[in-house]
């Protein structure tokens, strides 16, 4: 970040997210027994960020600036993870990802079509959401994904 003139800003990490997590619009949506979190950014075609496992939102602290000057983030914390609450079952992921896919159509609409990338375990969640929302994604991104593929029997 600069300053206006060639001196450089440093922002320390405790800032940055903070800077990150003040111009977001914050949202909730149901899951299980409590609520889900959403944070969004931007303008434009929608395009949804899925964290890994045993993180947030803030997996994609440092994609956000540069994504949100061409499209509108939508960006949860997934059921169970970062500030949202634990879905009814963790055992069901497709249960969980019909939680996720709700939370998705009061975000963008039940009609709107959107982008999504998963990281990690958001692969996974991506895969089982765009089951759900189908011809809706206009493309999906799978990156390190580790549960989606040939099972070792089929290798």
């Amino acid at each position: 970040m600069r300053d206006g003139g060639d001196a450089m800003i440093v922002e320390t990490p405790a800032a940055f997210l903070a800077r990150l997590e003040a111009s977001a619009v914050r949202t909730e949506t149901p899951c299980g027994d409590g609520k889900m979190v959403w944070h969004c950014w931007g303008s434009g075609p929608n395009l949804v960020l899925f964290h890994g496992g045993a993180g947030s939102w803030r997996h994609w602290a440092h994609n956000i600036d540069v994504l949100s000057q061409s499209y509108r983030l939508v960006v949860p914390d997934l059921p169970g993870l970062g500030e949202s609450a634990d879905p009814p079952s963790r055992d069901d992921v497709t249960a969980v990802a019909a939680i996720v896919a709700a939370g998705i159509d009061l975000q963008i609409g039940p009609e709107s079509r959107y982008d999504v990338v998963g990281f990690s375990f958001g692969s996974t969640m991506a895969g089982c959401v765009a089951a759900i929302h189908g011809a809706r994604l206009r493309s999906v991104t799978l990156v390190g994904s580790g549960a989606i593929g040939p099972s070792s029997s089929m290798i």
